[in-house]
Formats: structure tokens, sequence, C-alpha cells
């Protein structure tokens, strides 16, 4: 430190003052200016490098600094001590990789602070750091007429708390390379956050040492610099915010982004599906490969997650090629156009359907429900019928991250990616659902009277505020994460390898894993004989790929005996306790639930025994049903999902949310009847029945029956 003299010393602190002032006005110019600016990938860069170099040299200025003020060195050790231990806390949190539980209690502490989540907070973060430059500036206006109050002590305090801030801040800058990209928008706030209370701390501090001992000027000059860049930065800044509007309006307002809907009428749908139509479409380059967002190193585990659902599969599964070949054999395009509008909604839009599925289903090249399909949705129709009516945004390669030096931009700065994909309270909404989770069939689609098919949308006549929103259940946000929801969309995807195209035993085996899963969060067990030792098999109480507790079947069933002597009458409830929407639903000509009961006394002989499947795996005429008979033009069942030759639906019975549905059997007593009985009944799901299943080549008993309730009781002889 000797071989310092004074003037030495002025410089480097004063180089230090320059160097934290620039980190200070990009810093807020970056948060003023729009992120797809010309600008904004430069200035980001040297904001980067003045912040690593005030990182590096930072810790010598602040020891040279307190040695010059006279502040005692254990104050310093204090300071760097505390800092040190914020920093660690702060990696940890924001960081992907850090332990679940640690990342699970700080979420739950933190929406506990705020009243709400922690998405609102990593929503807001930004807009909060402009409004506290905004704040400061007047703070300071008002702290300059107080600076004859200020003293050494006040001086010092004010320095702790700006060590303890700068070293926060370039701690949870340097880290950012680092976070999992989708944690990064928490972690970019968390940065600007303290970046910018160490600011408003540097300036108070800076106002504390004037009132104690004279400031140097070139110090005063580089910190008015300092503010009112600043100020000029939050003015521009909360202009152009004001213009962009709501988080949704920029999407229509990217450079090269255009807008184009699914054919919604017969007629657009034969207009789409016509050589050289005028039916505006995407372009052909709007297909893209959903994959790439995990293999880009940004989106992996969420890519991994849709990439074992459903919506993965739905334009390449067994059964929806079956049920398109069908239409295609019968040359009715304008039918495949509308299953696409759902199933393959990137060909749908881009007006490929009549090329790629001229020969029938393509075995490839479509990703489903792709990530584009649900995140580049703008709009859809929000009453009935809706049938997979929405509007769709074609965006650049650039905002897609194609290419390498699309994808560095967008890890560098990630903002404009987001604006573009529409990461907002729409996408998260139960209406991109409901556009094709509710089908209606009418006329205008060659049908001779309305039918609504499957409708899986939340409860229209309840109250809004009981209403179960769908991403409550398939969307479960999970505990690795400050704001991520689970990609796995979980329902009753208990056969899902059983029906689509796998690559390998790696692709089958983590098919299998995710079924399992599903199986286990549904409270589905496997169906087997009720006179089996252990029956009632309980499901599991927890997991682990979702990240919960198990909550009850979704069917509760109760039984209990009523009557006489002689007159004993069986009475089941059934009860929706856990779905939001109507259950069953989805395609009821293809789903089968069924009721089964059996009734033995104590010498095994049968009493009651209803329901069940016949030696062909059907299931039997007497067996009570939830669900529909589709009828057909021929009066009988429609056959290989024909839903144009649907005439008529008899028999309905689907349980709404809080539904029920009672059953009675009478149990036969004669003398010889020895008690006590033994009676069991269940629920049985099956994805599809046997018949459609091999007219889409699956193997029999590929897709088998699974227990969706049971229920067991004893029945001890009534008291005369």
């Amino acid at each position: 430190m000797n071989a310092l003299t004074p003037v030495t010393l002025d410089r480097l602190l004063r180089w230090g003052l320059v160097l934290a002032t620039g980190v200070a006005v990009t810093g807020g110019l970056i948060l003023a200016l729009p992120s797809q600016g010309a600008f904004g990938l430069p200035l980001l860069d040297v904001h980067v490098a003045l912040g690593w170099g005030a990182g590096v040299i930072g810790p010598a200025l602040l020891a040279i600094h307190l040695a010059r003020t006279g502040t005692p060195w254990r104050a310093a050790g204090l300071a760097l001590g505390l800092g040190l231990a914020l920093s660690l806390p702060a990696i940890a949190a924001v960081d992907a990789g850090a332990d679940e539980e640690l990342l699970s209690v700080i979420r739950a502490r933190g929406a506990m602070a705020l009243g709400g989540d922690m998405d609102s907070l990593a929503a807001l973060s930004p807009q909060l750091a402009l409004f506290a430059l905004v704040s400061a500036t007047l703070v300071l206006g008002i702290g300059a007429q107080l600076m004859p109050l200020a003293s050494h002590v006040r001086s010092r305090w004010t320095g702790l708390a700006l060590s303890l801030l700068a070293g926060w801040a370039t701690t949870t800058g340097a880290v950012l390379p680092w976070v999992h990209r989708d944690s990064i928008f928490l972690a970019l706030g968390a940065h600007s956050l303290v970046g910018c209370a160490a600011i408003i701390f540097a300036a108070h501090h800076v106002f504390a040492s004037r009132a104690a001992r004279a400031v140097a000027s070139p110090l005063r000059s580089a910190l008015a610099v300092m503010l009112g860049t600043l100020v000029v930065s939050v003015a521009v800044g909360g202009a152009m915010r004001s213009k962009r509007g709501a988080p949704a309006a920029p999407r229509t307002e990217v450079p090269g982004m255009f807008l184009a809907s699914t054919p919604s009428t017969a007629e657009e749908r034969q207009r789409a599906v016509r050589a050289g139509s005028d039916w505006a479409h995407l372009p052909a380059e709007a297909l893209r490969d959903s994959m790439g967002c995990g293999d880009a190193g940004c989106h992996a585990v969420l890519t991994a997650e849709w990439a074992s659902t459903p919506h993965r599969y739905s334009a390449s599964n067994a059964l929806y090629r079956a049920a398109v070949n069908g239409l295609v054999a019968q040359g009715d395009m304008a039918g495949v156009q509308f299953c696409a509008n759902c199933h393959d909604p990137d060909r749908a839009i881009a007006g490929l359907v009549a090329q790629d599925y001229a020969h029938g289903a393509p075995e490839g090249g479509s990703d489903g429900v792709s990530c584009l399909a649900c995140h580049g949705m703008v709009s859809a129709q929000t009453g009935p019928p809706m049938n997979g009516l929405f509007t769709l945004a074609a965006v650049r390669a650039d905002h897609l991250g194609e290419g390498e030096a699309e994808r560095r931009r967008i890890a560098r700065d990630p903002r404009a990616h987001r604006s573009v994909l529409g990461i907002d309270e729409f996408v998260i909404s139960p209406t991109p659902c409901e556009t094709c989770h509710r089908l209606e069939l009418g006329p205008e689609h060659g049908v001779g009277a309305s039918f609504v098919l499957q409708n899986q949308g939340p409860a229209e006549d309840l109250p809004h505020d009981q209403r179960v929103a769908c991403q409550e259940c398939h969307l479960p946000v999970m505990p690795r994460e400050f704001d991520q929801y689970s990609h796995r969309m979980p329902g009753i995807n208990a056969d899902l390898a059983a029906y689509v195209p796998v690559s390998g035993a790696d692709e089958a085996a983590e098919l299998e894993r995710q079924a399992m899963a599903a199986r286990n969060r549904a409270g589905t067990v496997p169906y087997g004989p009720m006179t089996a030792p252990g029956w009632p098999v309980e499901p599991a109480l927890f997991n682990p790929a979702y990240g919960d507790l198990m909550e009850p079947r979704p069917l509760a069933l109760r039984m209990r005996v009523t009557g006489p002597a002689g007159q004993l009458v069986l009475r089941a409830r059934t009860l929706n306790r856990r779905v939001g929407h109507d259950f069953p639903s989805g395609p009821l000509d293809l789903q089968q639930v069924w009721f089964e009961v059996r009734v033995v006394d104590a010498d095994g002989r049968v009493l009651v025994d209803r329901g069940g499947l016949d030696a062909q795996g059907r299931v039997r005429q007497d067996a009570s049903l939830l669900g529909a008979r589709e009828l057909g033009l021929d009066g009988l069942p429609l056959r290989e999902h024909r839903l144009k030759e649907l005439t008529e639906v008899r028999d309905k019975q689907v349980l709404g949310v809080g539904g029920f549905v009672d059953h009675a059997f009478p149990i036969p007593v004669s003398g010889d009847v020895r008690f006590p009985l033994d009676a069991r009944a269940r629920w049985v799901f099956r994805r599809v029945n046997p018949e459609f299943a091999a007219f889409a080549g699956l193997a029999p008993g590929a897709i088998p029956p699974w227990e969706i309730a049971a229920a067991h009781i004893v029945i001890e002889a009534p008291q005369e």
C-alpha cells in the first residue's frame, strides 16, 4: 500500500468510479430500450464487459478506499463476509441445478411474502427496476437538501450497504450464463433489482460522505452524468413500453410476423385443400422442429417432457392415422383438414394437408401439437363450436433460434424471443386448450343435427370462481423451477406407448415410464380378477415424475346395503370428485367406461354378477356404462370413427364436476345362503374398444382396461 502514491490511488479510484458508472448507465439503458433494437446486443456486450471488469478490480478498489478513509478493517471484513454470505444463496436461488427442496422453500416463502406467486415477480421485475430508478431520483433530490444532517456513521452504514449490494449484483450477473434458460427471467429480474438498489445506495453514500468531508469534483461530475443518463433512460424506456401495450400485443408487431387462422367453415376447408388455394395460410417454412428448443440447450427439460406426451404424437399415433386414412379413402380431404386443425396444426395452418395427406396420413414430418401450436397462438374462438378454430403467428427463424448465431443471440438476451412466442396469460389460460378439446358437429359438417361430442373445458354451469382451469391439473407447477409448468400434460395417458411410433428401445422405455407416471397420477391400477388376493389394489400416493402428492382417484365409489331380510339391495353411489370437467370426455365412440359388481356368499356362491368382459374381450351387455352410444346411418354404433355418419346419440350419461350416479342391485337371498356376503364393485376405463384397436392395426390386448375406482364391503346377516 505504501508503494502507491496518493496520486496513483486517486487515479485508480477514479477509474473504478468510471467503470462503475459505465455499468450503471449501460444497465439502465438495457432496461429502458427494446430488446430487439439495433443497439441492444452491442450495449449488452459493453455492460457485461464492464461488469466483469468491476467484479475483478472491485474488491481491490474497495480495500484501497476503506484504507484511505480510515474505516476499521473489521468493518471491511464484515462487508466482504456478508457479501459472500448473501452471494451464495443468490447463486443457489437462480441455478436450476440447485437442490429442489431449497428451491421449493424459496418459492413458497416468496409466494407468502408477495401474497401471490413468484411468476408475478419474474414478469414485473424489469418494470420494478425502472420504478426503483425513478423513485431514487426523487429521493436523492430530497436527500441533497438534507446533506448537513449526514455524519460519519451514516456514511459508513450506506457504504456497508453499497458493498453488499454491489457484490450481490456482481454475483447475480456473473452466474447468468450458467442459469437454466427456463429460469432466466427470474435471475435477470433479481440482477436488475439488486443492481438498481446498488445505484441508489451509491448515490446516498456519496451525499452522506460529502457532508462529512470534501469530495473531489470529478466524483460529483461522474455521479451527475450517471444519474442524468439513468433518468433519461427511464423516461425514454417508459414511453416506449407504454406504446407497446400489454404483454401479448407485441407478438403481432414484430417485423416479419404475420397471422393465419385455421379454416373455420366448410367452404374454407374446401379452399384449403384445393391446389393453388387463395386461402390465407402460413408459409411452409413455418413448420419448425420442436426438438430444437431442447437441442439448443435452452428448454431441454420442457422439451423432453413434451416429447413423451400425446400432444407430441397427435398426428402420428396409430389411432389418428387409421381414422384419417378412412377419410382419405373416401376422398374427403376437407374432413381430413378438419381433423388436422387440432391433430396436425402446423400442417393444417400451412396449407400442406392436401399435399401431405394425398396418399394417406404421413408417417412423419409433424410435431403434432408442437411448441409453436401453443406458444404461437395469438387468439382462439371462445364460444361454441370451437373445433380447433384459432389464429397462429408466423415468426422469423431468428426469433426461434434457428442457427448458431441466432441461438447465441437469444441466449444473451431472450426478451424478444419470449415476447414473440407469447408466454402470457392467454397461452396459459383455458382458451387455447378448449379450442381443440371441444368438438361439436352439425349440418355444416355433413351431420343432420348438432351434437357436442367432446367438451373438456371448465364447467360452464358453475360460478366462475368455482370452475377448475385446465392448467390446474394438466399444467402443474413443478417445484424445481420458479416459473415453470410441467409440459407432460398429465391425464389418463395409460397406454401411449402401445399406439405411437418409437425410434428405439430408449424412447419406448421413456414412453412407458411416462405412461406409468400418468397412470399413477390418475389413480389407475391394472385390471384383473376381483377375486384375486389383495384386491382392491391401492394406487400410489406419491408421483415423483410430477413432483406432487396424489389426490384421491378420479371417481369415488361407495356401497351400502338396505332393505329387510330377504329383500336386500346393494346400493352404489359414484361421485366425480376430482375431474374438473365432464367424465368421461373424449371420443365416446372409442372410449369405454363400465361398472362391474360381484356379490358372493360365504360358500362362494355367486349372487350378483354384472359387467365384466366376455371371452372376446368385449364389454358384456349387462354392464352399466358411462359415456354414450353414438349411432351411425344403419342404427348401429359408429364403426371406424366415421363421425360424419352420426345420426343419433343415445343413453348419454357423464358425470359433471361433483356429479354422481346411483346404482341398485337386488341381492337374491334364499334359505340356503350363508352370511357374511362379500360385495365388490369397480369402475373400469379403456382408451379404445377392441374393434377400433384392430382397425388401427394394433395387436389384441395392446390397449388393456384399467381400474379407476373400487369398493369392497362385507355384509353381515341382517337382524330380524
